[in-house]
């Protein structure tokens, strides 16, 4: 029968508003030009949020770490990387090397 599908066989009882969202998305309002992901098929409004998602198919991580072989496909992924990997170490390494610190008073 036409529309019936598995999910409509199990329901979606239970199951949580983002899910519903995620198996039945809205369709864009009238009018407005959309951009399909070839790989899944997930509708977007905007070319460069289909550009950033199709980077989750493609394995794609054009942000690289200047200071270790880290790449991510998000530019505030690998800020993240950089404050809490990097950061950390050149604080120890600040911390370790500086005498006056290792003096007590």
């Amino acid at each position: 029968e036409p529309g019936s599908s598995l999910i409509d066989e199990v329901g979606l009882s239970g199951v949580s508003s983002r899910w519903r969202l995620l198996i039945n998305p809205k369709p864009a309002a009238e009018g407005v030009k959309t951009f399909n992901c070839r790989y899944c098929g997930k509708i977007f409004t905007d070319s460069s949020n289909l550009r950033r998602h199709t980077m989750i198919h493609t394995g794609e991580k054009p942000f690289k770490c200047p200071q270790c072989s880290h790449s991510s496909n998000r530019k505030g992924n690998l800020i993240a990387h950089i404050m809490s990997v990097h950061r950390k170490l050149s604080e120890t390494v600040y911390i370790s090397t500086d005498p006056t610190l290792s003096k007590q008073k």
